[in-house]
Order: C-alpha cells, then sequence, then structure tokens
C-alpha cells in the first residue's frame, strides 16, 4: 500500500509543479494532480476497514487539502469555500486525536504542511494568489496572452485597476509580436474588449478562451 501511496502524492506534487512553473513536463498536469487526490482517498477507505484506522483519519484530512489545493490551482472559485471549511473541520478533528491519543505516522508532516499551504492561500487576495500560480514562475509567461489577460481580471475582480490595464497591455503586447492571422485577430478583439470594459470598470464575466 505504501508504494501507491508515494505513487499518489508523487503525482499530486508533480502536476502541483508543472501547473505553477509551467514548465511541460508532463502532459495534462490537472489531471495527474486528479489521479493522485483520487488514489489518496480510495487508499485511506480501506484503511478505514484496517488496524490502521489512525493513519485513515490523517489521510482524510491530507485529502481533503490536496483536494483543496487542486480547486485553488485550478481557480474553480465557487467551490473552494465548502472543501476549505471541510478541510480546517477535519484537520481540528484529526489534531484533536492525533494529541490525545499521541498518533504517530509519517503522513503528518505531509497533512501539516498541505494545512499551511492551504491556509496560507485562503487568505491571499485573488490577483496575488494568481500571480503566485501562474505568473511569477512561469517559464512561458511572455509567450502567451492567456496569462496576462487572466492576471488582469483578477486584478480587476480585486479592484486594482490600473495594474489590470497594465496586465492587459501586456497581452496585447504579446499578440502583436505574433504573425497576422485568424488566431490573432480573435485574440486581439478579445483582449481589447477586456481592455475597454476595464476602462470604463464594466467587465464583469471572464470568458476563458484558453
Amino acid at each position: 500500500m505504501k508504494i501507491f501511496e508515494v505513487l499518489a502524492y508523487l503525482a499530486f506534487f508533480i502536476g502541483l509543479f508543472e501547473k505553477v512553473f509551467h514548465t511541460q513536463l508532463v502532459p495534462f498536469p490537472a489531471v495527474i494532480m486528479i489521479f493522485g487526490v483520487l488514489l489518496v482517498l480510495v487508499l485511506n477507505i480501506v484503511r478505514l476497514r484496517s488496524p490502521k484506522k489512525h493513519q485513515a483519519i490523517i489521510g482524510l484530512s491530507l485529502f481533503l487539502w490536496m483536494v483543496y489545493l487542486l480547486l485553488v490551482v485550478k481557480y474553480f472559485v465557487p467551490y473552494q469555500a465548502p472543501i476549505l471549511t471541510a478541510a480546517i473541520l477535519m484537520s481540528l478533528y484529526t489534531g484533536f486525536r492525533v494529541i490525545k491519543e499521541r498518533l504517530r505516522s509519517y503522513n503528518l508532516i505531509l497533512w501539516f504542511l498541505f494545512m499551511i499551504s492551504g491556509l496560507s492561500l485562503a487568505f491571499v487576495p485573488l490577483a496575488d494568489r494568481y500571480y503566485i500560480i501562474n505568473i511569477k514562475f512561469n517559464s512561458t509567461l511572455y509567450e502567451d496572452p492567456f496569462f496576462w489577460d487572466r492576471y488582469s481580471w483578477w486584478l480587476n475582480i480585486d479592484g486594482r485597476h490600473d495594474e489590470a490595464i497594465e496586465a492587459s497591455n501586456t497581452a496585447l503586447m504579446i499578440i502583436n509580436k505574433w504573425e497576422e492571422g485568424p488566431e490573432k485577430l480573435e485574440w486581439t478583439t478579445m483582449v481589447e474588449d477586456h481592455r475597454n470594459k476595464l476602462e470604463t470598470k464594466s467587465w464583469t464575466f471572464f470568458y476563458d478562451h484558453h
């Protein structure tokens, strides 16, 4: 079972690394992360029926934090609050059991690491969170206008309109370097529309072009 558990965490970290650094190390990093998350869930459901129930409690808490981090990375915003609440409640219960029964498990380190990471991101403004995950370490930052266009959206949501317009201009700068064609026209039209809405403070919906 430990081999499958190592595989699960490895898959999650590889997918997370790819999502943050955009290195094209592996295809479909979100799918790889989901595989790791589901494998952790299955393994700990099995543990609930074994003598190692205490490890299952820690593992299920880990699972919830992994789901939360996956949603943060993928930006499924409407679904983050319920998962975050469940992860916090499960962690409180896990912490109580760990202290009361003096439980020991190598998963405690991962649980603590994921919990601290999740709680830290929960209090980071959306634009700053997007910057950390998609801008700061992105190796393809000045090749793809999507990141800057989407960053302008989150800056807009956080009320940072001047920075949002600047990010939108960066997206246009990247597009302007492309050869003429239907894709350039489509992207130019979309980003210019977003910038105009930023200037009039009327941008209320983001269309995910990518």
